[in-house]
């Protein structure tokens, strides 16, 4: 997810948390999911680092194959809340 790497030194992803009402599920198995990535943000080194905790909504695309199991193939991240 380059848009999260350019939010900071390191970014590390806490959790993403997709909504169920938001889930389209084609016949071929495609599938699209709406959501929020859960983000920590750090900034500075090992002896004056600060960090950040911030959220960004999420829009995941991929398929499920015939025994069950996803596969996510995309994950887009709309950052522009940090920027504004």
């Amino acid at each position: 997810m380059e848009a999260l790497d350019t939010l900071s030194s390191r970014t590390g992803v806490d959790f993403v948390d997709t909504d169920p009402g938001s889930i389209i599920v084609h016949p071929d198995g495609r599938f699209e999911a709406a959501g929020t990535v859960y983000v920590m943000l750090h900034y500075g080194g090992s002896r004056d680092e600060a960090l950040m905790s911030d959220g960004y909504p999420m829009t995941l695309r991929g398929h499920s194959t015939e025994d069950g199991k996803v596969d996510v193939q995309s994950a887009e991240v709309d950052t522009r809340s940090f920027y504004g």
